[in-house]
């Protein structure tokens, strides 16, 4: 039997010539047929709305003291936090970049981070593992 050659090797992922072990589970890489890279999207629906309620607000505000009500000054405050609370999460969203391992069983989403170049690092490894095979 050949000696197991380690590619690549941290706290979340081990892969060798003969196995990929990820976050403790273990994949035999005589079954791994691919593996690749995905990106998910971050999940915006929420910030949107918190914008798009404080526009809303901030515009009904507006117009009550315009028509002569000054005492809903407060609700363009609620308005403005909602509106800076969405825009700060919006632009902290990222998005999550997926190790996808596939094999005769289908694909599985094995490991996932917000650094797309550790994915690719990893990725990159496991195919030099399928390749070195044979």
């Amino acid at each position: 039997m050949s000696q197991e050659h380690i590619y690549f090797q941290d706290e979340h992922a081990v892969i060798t010539n003969a196995r990929a072990i990820i976050h403790g589970k273990t994949f035999s890489m005589v079954n791994v047929t691919s593996v690749a890279q995905s990106t998910e999207a971050p999940q915006t629906t929420i910030p949107m709305l918190l914008i798009l309620g404080g526009i809303l607000i901030i515009l009904v505000a507006i117009f009550v003291v315009l028509a002569g009500d000054g005492s809903s000054a407060w609700c363009g405050s609620v308005g403005f936090i909602m509106l800076v609370v969405g825009w700060l999460l919006k632009r902290s969203a990222k998005a999550k970049h997926w190790m996808v391992i596939g094999s005769a069983s289908g694909e599985t989403r094995a490991l996932w981070a917000y650094d797309p170049a550790y994915i690719a690092q990893i990725v990159a490894a496991v195919n030099q593992a399928i390749v070195e095979r044979g």
